[in-house]
């Protein structure tokens, strides 16, 4: 079944079959980059018509007592990797995530999937329900705590994510780094993600 992906760029969510602004219509067409986000023109980054804009997305080092974050760019890229690796995947990123956890941990409460890949509970919620809607997987009661929701594959789920699995073994997103330069990605991200976590800690 198909999975209707939605606008990210403001609060209205459109289906993208459906984007009601200009500003969403622009963002989500083919080869066109998304927009600034450093003042209200909203200038293609194409086109950045300021130069905080420019700052900001060029990487180029703020003047002395400006304001413009020195790591602009890289969070700037950081995001757009991300809004096309959403897209590549057809939105289905935190679906994914939840049947990746299920094939390689088996059968697990909600909560226990939850705390595993650290998202919150009404996105997680969202995601089973879906999953189930889908036929993917079943939730049934806990053995041990009536409270506490069971959830599991079906056969159809694990075939499911099995032929994702494939869509992406094919695709091959990561062929344009050689060996070595994937091992130093996969580093860099393993640091980022324990320095990240490590600060989510600290604030609860």
């Amino acid at each position: 079944m198909s999975e209707t992906v939605c606008c990210t760029l403001c609060d209205n969510h459109c289906p993208l079959s459906e984007l009601a602004c200009l500003k969403g219509r622009r963002f989500y067409e083919r080869d066109v980059q998304p927009y600034c986000r450093e003042c209200e023109n909203h200038c293609l980054l194409t086109a950045l018509s300021c130069e905080r804009g420019r700052a900001f997305y060029g990487g180029a080092a703020p003047e002395q007592g400006s304001d413009i974050p020195r790591t602009g760019s890289l969070v700037m890229r950081f995001e757009m990797c991300w809004h096309q690796f959403r897209r590549v995947r057809g939105g289905l990123d935190g679906q994914i995530r939840v049947l990746r956890f299920l094939h390689n941990h088996g059968a697990a409460t909600q909560r226990e999937i939850q705390e595993a890949l650290g998202v919150k509970s009404a996105a997680i919620s969202e995601h089973i329900s879906k999953l189930e809607a889908q036929g993917y997987i079943t939730r049934t009661s806990s053995e041990r705590d009536r409270r506490a929701r069971v959830i599991r594959f079906t056969p159809e789920g694990e075939r499911r994510f099995l032929a994702l699995l494939a869509e992406e073994e094919k695709k091959d997103l990561f062929s344009s780094l050689s060996a070595e330069e994937q091992s130093e990605l996969k580093r860099l991200l393993k640091k980022l993600s324990a320095d990240w976590r490590n600060r989510e800690s600290a604030e609860d």
